[in-house]
Formats: C-alpha cells, sequence, structure tokens
C-alpha cells in the first residue's frame, strides 16, 4: 500500500532475471506517477527492466502499460513518469536483466500526482480560435506551468473504390464457411517530405479481438510502387515519404459478406508529422486570448479541489 495515500518508498534485493512484483490500489483523482529507482550493485551499474500495468475493462493492456529498460550506475536516481487511471489496480515490476550480473539492491520511490484537464482528450477545429480547458487539482497542491504545441495534423480519407471477392479454396473455414474480402482504395498528396502513419479507426489496436478475421494495408507511389504496409497498431508504421501523389489499399476479410458491405465507406486517417511543432499561446481569461498580444499565461499553485481555466488560442 501507499504511505500517506500518495508515496512509497522501500528497498528491495534483486538477482538476474529475478523480478519483483508491487501491486498498488490507485485512488480516484490520480492522473500520473513518478517512479525512482536507484540501484547499488558490486559491479557499478546494473540492467534494470520496469514495467507497470492496469487492467481495464474492454480495453487493450497496451492503453496503460509503461515498459523501460536502463542501465542504472551506482547511486545515480532513475525517474520515469507514465499515465495512470485512478481506481484500478497498478502492478509494478521491477527486475534486473538476466545478463547483468551479481545482485543488487534498489530503492525504489512511488509518488503519485492527480492534475486532471477537462476535457481530457483536447480537440481543436481548424475554424475553432479558442478552445477552453480546465485544470483540477485532485491529490495535492501542485504548480501548474501549461504548454501546448501541435506536432501532427490528420487528413480523413473516404475510399474512391471498393469491391468484394470470393477468396479461393484454401480461404473456407470449418463447416464449409467461405471468406470474403472488401479491398478499398484510397488516393491522397503530400505537398512535401515527411512522416505519415496511416491508421483505420475502426479496427486499429484490435488483432486476436478484433470481430474481423484480418487487416491489411498497403502503400503506394504513383509508379505503383510499394512503399509501406501495416496491420494493426498503427503508431508501429510511421513511414517517410516523398512528395507525391500516392495510394493506399486496405483489405478487410470476414466470413461474412454484409459484414464486409457496411464497412464500403470506412474512413482512414493519414497521420502528418508537422515539420517542426507550432506552439499555442496559453492564457488565463477569454478576453486575454481575444486581443492581439494579450499576456501569456505564466504558472499557478492549485491547492486540493480547486480548478483553473485555460483558453488556448
Amino acid at each position: 500500500s501507499l504511505d500517506n495515500g500518495y508515496c512509497r518508498t522501500d528497498v528491495i534485493a534483486v538477482k538476474p532475471g529475478q523480478v519483483d512484483r508491487l501491486f498498488l490500489k490507485i485512488p480516484k483523482g490520480a492522473t500520473w506517477a513518478e517512479v525512482t529507482l536507484t540501484a547499488t550493485n558490486p559491479n557499478g551499474s546494473t540492467r534494470l527492466f520496469l514495467h507497470a500495468v492496469q487492467l481495464r475493462k474492454q480495453r487493450d493492456y497496451r492503453s496503460h502499460e509503461y515498459v523501460k529498460r536502463f542501465s542504472a550506475t551506482n547511486g545515480t536516481p532513475s525517474t520515469h513518469y507514465f499515465k495512470l487511471q485512478g481506481g484500478l489496480t497498478l502492478e509494478l515490476v521491477v527486475a534486473q536483466w538476466w545478463s547483468s550480473l551479481g545482485a543488487s539492491e534498489v530503492k525504489r520511490c512511488v509518488t503519485l500526482h492527480g492534475i486532471k484537464p477537462e476535457p481530457s482528450e483536447i480537440h481543436i477545429h481548424g475554424s475553432e480560435c479558442i478552445k477552453r480547458v480546465d485544470v483540477f487539482s485532485l491529490l495535492a497542491q501542485k504548480e501548474v506551468h501549461p504548454a501546448c504545441s501541435l506536432k501532427s495534423h490528420v487528413e480523413v480519407l473516404r475510399p474512391s473504390e471498393s469491391e468484394i471477392n470470393v477468396l479461393g479454396s484454401r480461404d473456407v473455414l470449418p463447416g464449409g464457411r467461405q471468406v470474403y474480402r472488401l479491398l478499398l482504395t484510397y488516393n491522397f498528396s503530400k505537398a512535401a517530405k515527411g512522416s505519415v502513419t496511416p491508421t483505420v479507426p475502426y479496427l486499429c489496436d484490435l488483432l486476436y479481438e478484433s470481430e474481423y478475421q484480418s487487416q491489411m494495408w498497403m502503400l503506394f507511389n504513383a509508379n505503383r510502387s510499394r512503399i509501406a504496409c501495416g496491420d494493426a497498431y498503427a503508431d508501429q508504421y510511421t513511414t517517410t515519404i516523398e512528395k507525391g501523389d500516392y495510394v493506399l489499399r486496405l483489405e478487410i476479410r470476414h466470413d461474412n459478406r454484409e459484414q464486409l458491405k457496411r464497412l464500403k465507406e470506412l474512413a482512414v486517417h493519414i497521420v502528418h508529422k508537422l515539420s517542426s511543432p507550432i506552439a499555442l499561446d496559453v492564457h488565463s481569461s477569454l478576453k486575454k486570448a481575444m486581443m492581439a498580444g494579450g499576456t501569456k499565461f505564466g504558472s499557478v499553485h492549485l491547492s486540493v479541489g480547486a480548478t483553473c481555466p485555460l483558453f488556448i488560442s
């Protein structure tokens, strides 16, 4: 358990390949954790593995997971930060890497923080000049110094072509269920060289638990050369492309033709990474956000339960 509700400090002993598991009940209002590990090893340094995970119903465990493997020098603290979901149990694992020899003593300090923006996910439309965000302090007094920047923009595509085909004799499931494929074609242009991440919001982050048998996309340039391909977990398939026109073809398979017909207008997102982040201004009042040259927000101390409105422009 946590010593005073929000922090815990202890010392653990680990050997090569040994795993230490700690289970903590995270109080409601906690939004992120700060974990500091300080190791002592006879060899002067060691390799440690930190794994934190929470399980949330109907969500993939990756949505609340933090994994890090790092070298720890004797007496040098290593601090890690990750998001939390209040009200859920946190499993915190510390292990010494199997090939890192010698027993180690690790001081482990866990501190919980509770700063929550409302809305928690901030969406700004192109025609929306000012966005209000309310920030709450839920666990303890905190200093808030907000900063906001745009790092990518999302292009939404609808298919230019769609077709459903019957697959071959090898694609028959037990009971004689024939497998069909839906092939969707999308077109987009890239104005300059940069990174793109194709993602299918309806299906991404679903693999074995998906109701559909498979999903795969391929990206082709104007010369019909295949540039990249991917399936679930879109963030693994970021690729850099040159200026030009591109075609993305998405294949989805199912043994029920009607299920595929429902997806004939399925939208795909192309996430374009900006060459450099665009900093947005944060103000303490709507008036200052509306005025040219209005004073920007600095910092503020929020007591427990207090709230502070922010205006992003």
